[in-house]
């Protein structure tokens, strides 16, 4: 992999190492920004790693997302699924979406039915008009290795939903990861 485009110099890079080699409880009290010279937070390899962890802090103030007390599932997942189950929203667990079925309707686009595996079986959900789906392509720690030619999963969902319709094409400098695979590429 070519990293020369992340615009790191050799002195972010002996950084990096030495806050990969410090104990955690050194780092406690530190701020990132005694742990890198200024040019480090104008690099490319410093957007990429915000995004990744969610950082996105104003180098000025260098203010962050605050974290949580515990951890995400706990301070946000467990309750926000709570409220919503108390506001009458049912989730199922051991359900692999594999297509969606749209109508469209006054230049609306709405999904009118899910394909899936229940417990490994085809099933399918029908929608109603007042139902809400929400569609994600998961974690994205679902990628496959860069190397695999297969695609599962939420990867293979979207890759479906893309052949059926173009609103879900990738577009831009991730579009390797769902067009590649089959032999296209988005333009």
């Amino acid at each position: 992999m070519d990293l020369s485009s992340w615009g790191l110099r050799n002195a972010d890079r002996a950084d990096l190492i030495r806050l990969m080699l410090q104990a955690e409880d050194a780092l406690d009290a530190k701020r990132i920004d005694e742990c890198f010279e200024l040019g480090f937070f104008a690099t490319k390899f410093w957007l990429m790693w915000c995004s990744m962890f969610g950082l996105f802090p104003d180098l000025e103030t260098m203010q962050t997302i605050r974290s949580t007390r515990y951890s995400g599932y706990d301070s946000i997942a467990r309750p926000l699924v709570r409220w919503l189950e108390e506001q009458g929203v049912r989730f199922e667990t051991g359900v692999q979406v594999t297509d969606l079925q749209f109508a469209s309707s006054n230049g609306t686009k709405a999904v009118r039915r899910i394909s899936c595996l229940r417990d490994g079986r085809p099933s399918e959900i029908e929608v109603g008009e007042s139902d809400l789906v929400i569609v994600t392509i998961g974690s994205m720690s679902s990628v496959p290795a860069v190397k695999t030619e297969t695609v599962g999963g939420s990867w293979a969902l979207w890759k479906r939903l893309a052949e059926k319709d173009r609103a879900f094409v990738v577009r831009g400098p991730s579009a390797g990861m769902s067009n590649r695979r089959n032999g296209s590429r988005s333009q």
